[in-house]
């Protein structure tokens, strides 16, 4: 049962099976000769799947003398080239900030967990150490002021 293909079909069969007929559904590689046999625009379509197939199966080129040129550049220009990756010099001028800037972060946060600097605006407690109707501020306000708010 050999039934028409439209050039849109066809080249959605060529994107799936390739332009190689033998290796379509039988059916299918019957509509596509066919259509091949009446319509210009499909074996324009054809011939570049052909002409691509063809690219793709060459071989790669070789890139070693491309390879070598790019690393003796590399090494004339003064950088270190470790397991063929190219690292500059300079990388201890970063972790000296990033240090810095990670205990200081460190610093602030303790200094703001207990000075009380970041409060829970909803009043919740997420680890649920206190009861609900206790307001951390109280207790520390009632030891400011000296009240004995126990008796």
């Amino acid at each position: 049962m050999t039934r028409t293909m439209t050039p849109d079909q066809f080249q959605a069969e060529l994107d799936r099976r390739g332009p190689d007929l033998a290796a379509w559904d039988p059916d299918r590689a019957a509509a596509a000769r066919l259509l091949l046999d009446t319509s210009a625009e499909a074996r324009a379509m054809h011939g570049a799947a052909r002409r691509m197939a063809a690219l793709l199966a060459r071989p790669a080129p070789d890139v070693s003398d491309l390879k070598a040129r790019i690393m003796a550049a590399a090494r004339a220009s003064g950088q270190a080239i470790r397991d063929n990756v190219v690292v500059p010099f300079p990388t201890r001028r970063v972790v000296a900030p990033a240090a810095f800037a990670l205990a200081a972060s460190l610093l602030f946060g303790v200094f703001a967990g207990w000075s009380g600097l970041i409060t829970d605006p909803f009043g919740t407690d997420p680890f649920g150490t206190q009861a609900v109707d206790d307001d951390p501020t109280y207790e520390f306000q009632a030891l400011m002021a000296g009240d004995n708010y126990d008796s």
